[in-house]
């Protein structure tokens, strides 16, 4: 049944790609004649030099930064899935191998301790999140460095008092070479931060930072949890934009859509021709374009489903990871992240799984979500959950993402809150241009309805874990499994 449905699209898309080529010639024809009439107004065009801006300070490629010594290599199929407007279009798997390159921690995590005047060593210091990009000839790595004094305190109780009471969060930053060998003394980024008061939830300070390159000017995107809105009933996370050479720093802000009643997070960053984007959520499919200059964001004329839709914790799954890197136009790839939270036997714990993503951006949309990503399972097991009151599955969050060359791409990622490793992802070459050819082939244009992406991910999710029950089952009971 699935071999017949497919034939039929492929035939429809043929009979497409006929009457496109024919609307093509006549449009070309009447371009010469009428161009007074054509129209840039919200058309994505493509850079003169395609990879200029993914490339800013990166050197030439060496056969020894592809030949670095790797550990906890894992071979396996990555299976995945392609939309179009219908849903899923078709599932193809591809063999993928990922490795571990390098270790920040705990080299990162001792030379943070020893900047902090900790006298009582009340402090657990966990360098995490950690995001890098090319910048002059390097690689710049600006990382999480948290505290967890607060949340150790919460959920673990203890009866030795706290003498001080420091900032949750900093942000940490270091230069390496191409081969991960640090050239620089790493240093605490001077971003002031208020103290978070908050007895429910206390994460204060920078947290959850992604590098990216605009107009050839280096950016730092992050989250701050603080009031931002008056009268002050609710403190809410918001979105920082940092410019590196002017060290200043601008609330990123959405025209006519009202932050106030939900914390905003895991914007996922990339620039087209000179000007930054961000993807805001998966599902629904939802673009940001914004001014560097002012920090002003607005939703492109590219999206197919209201704006306003509201977050959902328990249904929105598939979330920000890694910025979107350019790998041929008009597709670009990142590696997100997901998240599904259980309900039975163990209530509101959260499940973790990193996905390759593809996307088109022109015009804007999803075209390829993997299922979830493989480790090595000794790499897994290899250090201890920290949040255990928070999560019970190993837990791989990225942040940073180097295209080395057409089929490796490192990712740079934390393992259980614990530690930050870079991970080699080798055999993307295939995959990437299967899924492009074909989508270049079918000429699909808009991308699938709501909650298809999240359904998709969510029955990932459940296959690998049959033994638990997840909360947002109403959300999707109406949907058919795909």
């Amino acid at each position: 049944m699935l071999t017949v449905i497919l034939r039929v699209k492929v035939l429809r898309r043929l009979l497409l790609t006929t009457a496109a080529c024919m609307f093509i010639s006549i449009m070309v024809s009447l371009d010469r004649f009428l161009p007074r009439y054509r129209s840039k107004r919200n058309v994505v065009q493509e850079p003169r030099f395609r990879h200029q801006h993914q490339s800013v300070g990166q050197p030439k490629f060496l056969d020894e930064i592809l030949n670095l010594k790797e550990t906890w290599t894992w071979k396996h199929e990555l299976g995945g899935a392609m939309f179009d407007e219908d849903g899923v279009m078709l599932s193809l798997k591809s063999p993928i191998v990922t490795s571990i390159v390098h270790a920040f921690s705990p080299t990162t995590d001792h030379a943070i301790r020893r900047m902090f005047a900790d006298d009582f060593s009340e402090n657990s210091y966990r360098a995490i999140t950690p995001s890098i990009a090319w910048h002059n000839g390097s690689i710049l790595l600006v990382q999480r460095v948290w505290l967890s004094q607060y949340e150790y305190g919460l959920y673990r109780p203890t009866q030795q008092p706290i003498a001080n009471e420091w900032l949750a969060n900093f942000l940490y930053t270091q230069t390496f070479d191409a081969q991960y060998t640090p050239i620089s003394k790493g240093y605490i980024l001077g971003i002031p931060a208020p103290l978070n008061d908050a007895e429910e939830y206390k994460s204060d300070g920078p947290i959850d930072p992604r590098l990216v390159w605009v107009n050839k000017k280096l950016y730092l995107t992050f989250h701050i949890h603080m009031f931002t809105v008056y009268p002050f009933k609710a403190q809410r996370g918001r979105m920082y934009l940092w410019d590196w050479e002017k060290r200043s720093i601008k609330k990123l802000t959405i025209e006519r859509f009202p932050l106030v009643e939900q914390t905003d997070i895991n914007w996922s960053p990339f620039e087209i021709n000179n000007t930054l984007y961000f993807i805001y959520t998966f599902d629904p499919f939802r673009v940001l374009r914004c001014d560097v200059s002012s920090a002003r964001c607005q939703f492109t004329s590219h999206n197919m489903y209201t704006y306003d839709a509201i977050f959902h914790y328990y249904r929105d799954h598939l979330r920000g990871g890694t910025p979107f890197v350019l790998y041929r136009w008009p597709y670009y790839i990142s590696i997100a992240h997901s998240v599904l939270v259980t309900e039975l036997p163990m209530t509101k714990y959260g499940i973790y799984t990193t996905h390759l993503v593809i996307i088109s951006v022109t015009p804007f949309r999803i075209v390829y979500v993997s299922e979830a990503m493989e480790y090595h399972p000794d790499f897994l097991q290899s250090l201890p959950i920290v949040r255990e009151y928070a999560q019970v599955k190993p837990v791989v969050f990225p942040a940073g993402l180097l295209v080395r060359s057409d089929d490796v791409i490192d990712i740079s990622a934390h393992l259980n809150d614990n530690c930050a490793y870079v991970i080699r992802m080798r055999g993307v070459k295939a995959l990437l241009n299967k899924v492009i050819n074909l989508d270049v082939k079918l000429l699909i244009k808009r991308g699938p309805p709501p909650l298809v992406v999240n359904q998709f991910v969510r029955n990932v999710v459940k296959r690998i874990y049959t033994d638990i029950q997840f909360m947002g089952e109403e959300d999707f009971a109406n949907k058919s499994s795909e």
